[in-house]
């Protein structure tokens, strides 16, 4: 249906335009709403590398490493997301999150301090199941 639709005119917008950062993260949402890793990894660096500062592209990559127990580059991009939003709780309390599971000397102090952040922006975070990253992409 729609999201058929959609992805088409992405994909017509990226061959159109290959430096459409909007049109490769488009691409990138629908392939990690569909699970396909690989597209959406593509998609996610395609859009991050027209564009190294795009907050919601380098999110949604840290996520999608996140759900592939890739720990350090889901930091990595996680952190950078937080780098250019700082007032973004999803993204705070995602790298702490990642950071707690990661466990290598230094993570604990900054993981507590990126999940009280994201408590801070968000109170409603405090309600998180068993604390699971929120996977799904925005």
């Amino acid at each position: 249906g729609r999201t058929a639709l959609a992805k088409s005119e992405f994909e017509a917008a990226v061959e159109h335009d290959p430096n459409s950062k909007f049109g490769w993260y488009n691409l990138g949402v629908i392939a990690q709403n569909a699970k396909d890793v690989s597209r959406a990894t593509t998609a996610y660096e395609n859009a991050i590398t027209i564009d190294p500062h795009f907050e919601s592209a380098l999110y949604n990559y840290g996520l999608l490493l996140f759900s592939e127990h890739d720990l350090d580059q889901s930091i990595n991009y996680l952190d950078r997301a937080v780098q250019e939003n700082d007032k973004d709780a999803s993204a705070h309390w995602n790298l702490g999150l990642a950071l707690a599971q990661r466990n290598k000397s230094g993570d604990n102090n900054r993981s507590k301090a990126e999940l009280n952040r994201g408590l801070q922006l968000n109170p409603s975070l405090a309600g998180a199941v068993a604390l699971t990253p929120t996977t799904a992409a925005r």
